[in-house]
């Protein structure tokens, strides 16, 4: 039980380590810790934040232009080995469900790498769909204050990978990733809703 202990305690002194390192908070700082209310931002069954920002290509992307279409919110970053993992199974949802009317908006935590985000979406062949920036602002995150634009604040994301799916009409129906749910689940939603 000794060994086990020690084991996580270096292990996650390694990982806090390198976090901080990468010029990453590890924790969130106490004035920028969330209320009940903000809870329910990004929560299953609310409506999804709208937002607009410009996309990996310079356009303009809105989440309103997605109405009447299913979109998966990709949260994810390209230090993110897990999230990098995924990919080749968000591409096989994109290339059996887009014809259908899904989408997927990829959401990166690269403001501050975006060479590095670039690069990857190159990489993992996931410029299939649209890429996006979380839109973190580096002095605000420093200061401990929230960015109201920043879409992790929008959609309450702690950890990475999430995977939010919003219906047709803008409402949230599913959360994968950062709860008990799992791949399987977000494949299994989708199934249910084409019906294939």
């Amino acid at each position: 039980m000794k060994i086990k202990s020690l084991t996580f305690l270096a292990v996650f002194l390694i990982v806090y380590q390198w976090h901080t390192t990468q010029g990453k908070s590890f924790f969130m700082p106490a004035n920028n810790m969330q209320t009940k209310a903000d809870t329910t931002m990004g929560a299953i069954g609310s409506m999804a934040s709208d937002f607009e920002t410009n996309d990996i290509n310079g356009k303009l992307l809105n989440l309103k232009s997605f109405r009447g279409k299913y979109v998966l919110l990709d949260f994810w970053a390209s230090w993110c080995i897990p999230c990098r993992k995924s990919n080749p199974h968000l591409i096989t949802l994109y290339h059996k469900y887009n014809t259908k009317g899904f989408d997927i908006i990829g959401i990166s935590d690269d403001d501050q790498r975006q060479l590095q985000w670039k690069n990857a979406v190159k990489q993992d062949n996931t410029d299939l769909w649209h890429q996006v920036l979380r839109g973190a602002a580096a002095t605000a995150d420093k200061q401990g204050v929230t960015n109201p634009d920043d879409l992790h604040h929008l959609y309450n994301i702690q950890s990475l990978p999430v995977k939010i799916l919003i219906d047709p009409s803008g409402k949230i129906i599913g959360r994968y990733g950062d709860n008990d749910t799992t791949d399987e689940d977000l494949d299994k939603a989708l199934s249910a809703i084409f019906q294939y």
